[in-house]
């Protein structure tokens, strides 16, 4: 589809100038107008391209049809899906059933997760209570303590001593004791562990499910249309012109539509039919 070189000067400076100028002025010049022209042109040519390349598509079409069905006395109406790539096709079935599987043993451990959440729940409930259980006898150990220590406040300045020594085995007793306080508790530990272990198992599960997916999606794409010289997959791009498979992969169909050949039609395309919205290439552009 290449047109050649420009065989008009390019100049920035000018176009700039030009688009500058208010919509009357452009049209008094007719520059759009002979874009519109062009751009008619170009265009009725692509459109010529792509119904000679859908004829050409449906005389083959027609022409292997005709040959395999050669003798069977059933003509065109043959239904032509008669052999199946049997090793795809149980490929397919595996992938799916496989599929299927990890997609039943994801939901189970969704399940295992909302329970192990409620488990949690309960039994950090359950620490809270046995906590402020404790502090409460805590709480009255300390009262007898104070108590203790009034009374030893007015014995001999010798028995005071004691009492230092006595406070500082208290705190280093308070020190031992401090270290146990703070573990977390056994049961605790056993269930965020089994969460984590759900929950990389459910990773690891997740991991599995897209690359079955593409591939099944590729099967049936190739499963669902005659594998043959029939030309049955071919489909012609209304844009370009362009012959495309419909068993291609989503990459080479992206890369298509980001190629070249359809890009640039586009452009033009989309170019002419802003044009003649705004009246040009239709005898109404002149000064």
């Amino acid at each position: 589809s290449d047109i050649g070189p420009n065989p008009y000067r390019v100049d920035d400076h000018a176009r700039e100038e030009f688009a500058s100028l208010p919509e009357h002025e452009k049209r008094r010049l007719g520059y759009e107008d002979m874009l519109a022209r062009k751009l008619q042109d170009l265009v009725r040519q692509c459109d010529r391209t792509v119904a000679r390349n859908k004829e050409k598509l449906r005389r083959e079409v027609a022409q292997a049809m005709k040959q395999r069905t050669a003798g069977s006395g059933k003509g065109n109406r043959e239904d032509l899906v008669v052999t199946v790539n049997e090793e795809m096709l149980e490929k397919c079935a595996s992938n799916v059933a496989k599929a299927t599987l990890i997609e039943e043993e994801m939901a189970t451990l969704v399940e295992k997760m909302e329970e192990l959440e409620e488990d949690e729940k309960k039994l950090l409930k359950s620490l809270e209570e046995e906590k402020s259980n404790g502090d409460g006898k805590d709480g009255s150990k300390e009262k007898k303590t104070e108590e203790k220590d009034g009374e030893e406040v007015a014995e001999p300045p010798k028995k005071k001593k004691k009492k230092s020594k006595d406070k500082s085995k208290d705190s280093a007793e308070e020190s031992a004791e401090t270290p146990a306080a703070k573990t977390v508790d056994p049961r605790l530990l056993e269930v965020q562990k089994t969460k984590l272990t759900t929950l990389l198992q459910l990773q690891s599960l997740s991991l599995q499910l897209p690359p079955l997916r593409d591939n099944t999606d590729n099967l049936l794409r190739q499963l669902q249309y005659l594998r043959s010289d029939t030309s049955t997959d071919k489909v012609v791009c209304d844009v370009s012109g362009n012959f495309m498979s419909s068993r291609d992969a989503d990459e080479r169909i992206a890369a298509h539509y980001a190629g070249k050949q359809y890009v640039g039609w586009k452009l033009v395309r989309d170019k002419l039919k802003e044009l003649q919205k705004k009246g040009m290439g239709l005898g109404g552009g002149g000064g």
